[in-house]
């Protein structure tokens, strides 16, 4: 089986971009879980916040993560199971 590291980013990227985008949605409608939100997303995603453009500024630094992610773990899966 070939190694695709930039698809499994991309599968990633979308997952996760989408998960933050989502639990925004939620904790804004609900107002359910935004000092985890707030602890967690506000260090890490320059511009976010729990509101509707928030949320698209999560999906997009999500995406960006989950991205970069995929590719560091594809690569590594690739070169740890490369046999001699």
């Amino acid at each position: 089986m070939k190694n695709r590291p930039l698809a499994l980013g991309i599968k990633i990227g979308i997952f996760w971009g989408s998960a933050v985008c989502l639990l925004t949605w939620l904790s804004y409608l609900t107002g359910q879980g935004t000092r985890i939100i707030e602890a967690f997303s506000f260090s890490l995603y320059p511009g976010y916040s729990i509101s509707p453009e928030g949320s698209f500024i999560g999906l997009a630094w999500g995406f960006i993560f989950g991205l970069i992610s995929g590719v560091i773990i594809g690569n590594l899966t690739g070169v740890l199971s490369k046999k001699d």
